[in-house]
């Protein structure tokens, strides 16, 4: 029995198609299958699938809302850069005291982003219009020799 003291090794790739399996299988237990997802989303973003992650965390947190699901999202939202996503998961959380403070930190860089990300858009809007409204007028050039002349 000296195997089941052996920590079970694999790699991370074996690990999502292990956990992956596992969640083909449909447990009748929907704390199971929301483990199964959080664990492959875990797996997931040690290898930097954070597309694949959010998804898994999406359907882990429909079983159940837990902070750690929502503190990994946020790190996932973070690093592929969908601040909007991530300022309105944040505010719509009802208990953000149980929420990392990791997460608030992302949360407030986030609101920047979006705040830099809007004057951007509203200079290049701003840009735009003004180049819209621009009148090109023809510019004459007259010869110097011929503006000496005589007025009747």
């Amino acid at each position: 029995m000296s195997f089941l003291k052996q920590p079970f090794k694999a790699s991370t790739r074996e690990a999502i198609a292990a956990f992956s399996d596992g969640i083909n299988r449909k447990s009748p237990q929907p704390e199971t299958n929301q483990l199964l997802l959080a664990e492959r989303a875990k797996c997931q973003i040690s290898l930097g699938n954070y597309g694949y992650a959010i998804a898994d965390l999406d359907k882990a947190i429909a079983f159940k809302t837990e902070p750690e699901l929502h503190n990994l999202k946020a790190r996932c939202l973070f690093a592929v850069g969908r601040h909007s996503e991530l300022v309105k998961m944040f505010e719509s959380y009802p208990k953000k005291a149980e929420l990392s403070p990791d997460t608030e930190k992302l949360y407030k860089m986030s609101v920047t982003e979006c705040k830099r990300q809007e004057e951007e858009k509203a200079k290049l809007e701003t840009a735009k219009k003004l180049k819209k409204a621009e009148v090109h007028l023809p510019m004459f050039t007259i010869p110097l020799e011929s503006q000496n002349y005589l007025c009747y």
